[in-house]
This record gives structure tokens, sequence and C-alpha cells, in this order.
């Protein structure tokens, strides 16, 4: 995939982030996706109440936590930026990608990193503008293991 294809779709954002969806997941698609990122060129943190904490070995345990427990925040930091992860629901993996970070030099790392999310959970991953699903920029298809262009994500 090509810079230029894509460099308008993250600049007209808006001031919105990104997000990067697996829907339809399952707490099996939760354990895959930490299971993959754990053994990835990417580095892992996570907070659990502003605190730095070990990653558990089992995700359930941050999917179904303690309700006095704030959610847990992942961060995987990818080339020079990080992406988000908050353990919002067991239904729905989400990442959160500043588009401002956006850069030609990460786009291999991004592009890397939804392949790597789609083939842990053999599923279809989507990035979209902030909250809208059908506003997709790019998408990966297990079926085809590539990532197409699916934009642009505005019209003008």
């Amino acid at each position: 995939m090509e810079w230029q294809l894509i460099a308008k779709d993250f600049a007209n954002c808006d001031g919105a982030l990104c997000d990067i969806y697996v829907q339809d997941a399952s707490v099996d698609d939760w354990q895959a996706v930490i299971d993959s990122l754990r053994q990835s060129k990417f580095r892992l943190e996570l907070q659990i109440n502003g605190q730095v904490t070990e990653l558990p070995r089992d995700v359930s345990k941050l999917l179904f936590r303690d309700p006095s427990v704030s959610c847990p925040s992942m961060y995987v930091h990818i080339g020079s930026t990080t992406l988000n992860c908050h353990f919002f629901t067991a239904e729905e993996i989400e990442f959160d990608l500043n588009p401002r970070d956006m850069q030609p030099e990460l786009l291999p790392d991004v592009l890397s990193f939804l392949k790597l999310l789609g083939r842990a959970t053999s599923k279809p991953v989507i990035l979209t503008v902030e909250n809208t699903p059908e506003a997709a920029i790019m998408r990966f298809e297990p079926t085809n293991s590539e990532v197409e262009y699916v934009g642009p994500a505005y019209s003008s």
C-alpha cells in the first residue's frame, strides 16, 4: 500500500482519533491477540488505576474484573507512536491511533499490526475514523492475508 493513497484520509480526521476494530470478538480472540502481541516486535505496557503493572497471562482477568477497579489501559508501542487499548467489552477489540502520528515510515508497522490482529483472530480488522466503523480507511481480510485500502473515509 502506498502512502500517497492513504495520506489524505489521516489528514482529514478533523481532530478525531482512528480506531482499529476486531468486531464480533470473544474472550478467545482477546487471548489470541494478547498472546500474539507478546511474541511480536511491539512493546506492551499495561496500566491499572494509573499504575504500570504486569500483563496477566489470562486476559479474562482484564475483561471480567472487580467493578471497583478502573478499566485497564494497554499501550502498544509501534514505531514512533502508541496505540491505546481499553478492555471495555469482550465482544469488540479496539485500539486507538492518533492520525496526526501517521507518517510514511509508520505505515509498514501499522499494516503489520493489522495483519497480526487478523491472523490471531482469523477475523476481519478495520481501521476507521473514530467511532465510525462505516468510515473504514483500511481493512484486513484473513481470507487474502492483505490489508486493502477501503477509503476515502470522507468524501470531498
